[in-house]
């Protein structure tokens, strides 16, 4: 009897640890964050509404606290869905299974990277408020953008990056068809808020008076892949 209960007895306590284990790596991959970058190169004369419907979206927000920051990313990705059959170019990135300190630092790099080409913002707003600079637009005409150089408005840019907890987005691993776009934007759409960590929306060209034509897209979003 006292050899049966000692079996049991660690029977009992290999359970409990693998239990225990089992715990532990569920709590960690919890704590995983995941990020993903939508880049999306629109048909500008067709998009005229977007540009302002993103910067009022932005302008509304409150980026002081998580909830506002999510409220922003269902938001930014509403008014973006409206316009997805005017999509030309797109690009879809995403680094999963990450520490918090390393999906912190990919997601500020994605960001720093998508402004890294820009001359200026016109508009940012982030927890220390908002801050803007003066547009140009008595400058510029059909033929040329607001510091007076020539070119067509052909295309806007708009890059979307998240961040998530427990998990991928998922974002689709390549663009195949324009269906994949569709599938892209819904899957940050429907991150709920307790998944949610981080969400920064940027685009390009920022003023009505600037443009970007087909070989600037080319040269400055390499990345983005004709559909």
């Amino acid at each position: 009897m006292t050899a049966a209960l000692a079996i049991g007895f660690i029977l009992f306590l290999i359970v409990m640890a693998i239990v225990s284990a089992r715990k532990q790596r569920l709590a960690k991959k919890a704590q995983e964050l995941s990020v993903g970058r939508i880049q999306l190169g629109l048909d500008a004369p067709q998009t005229k509404g977007l540009r302002s419907a993103i910067e009022a979206a932005v302008r509304g927000s409150d980026p002081t606290t998580s909830v506002g920051i999510w409220r922003l990313s269902q938001r930014v990705l509403e008014v973006v869905a409206q316009e997805l059959d005017h999509v030309r170019f797109a690009g879809f990135l995403e680094k999963t299974a990450m520490s918090p300190d390393r999906g912190e630092a990919e997601f500020q790099t994605l960001a720093n990277n998508a402004r890294a080409f820009f001359d200026r913002e016109v508009v940012r707003k982030d927890a220390q408020g908002l801050v803007e600079t003066e547009r140009n637009s008595k400058k510029a005409n059909e033929l040329t953008d607001e510091d007076g150089e020539f070119g067509i408005d052909e295309y806007f840019v708009v890059t979307l990056i998240m961040a998530v907890r427990a998990g991928p987005l998922p974002l689709p691993a390549v663009l195949g068809a324009h269906s994949d776009v569709v599938r892209a934007v819904a899957a940050m759409h429907d991150i709920g808020e307790r998944r949610h960590v981080g969400f920064e929306v940027i685009w390009t060209p920022a003023a009505e008076s600037d443009i970007l034509g087909r070989d600037e897209l080319l040269v400055e979003f390499p990345e983005l892949a004709p559909l």
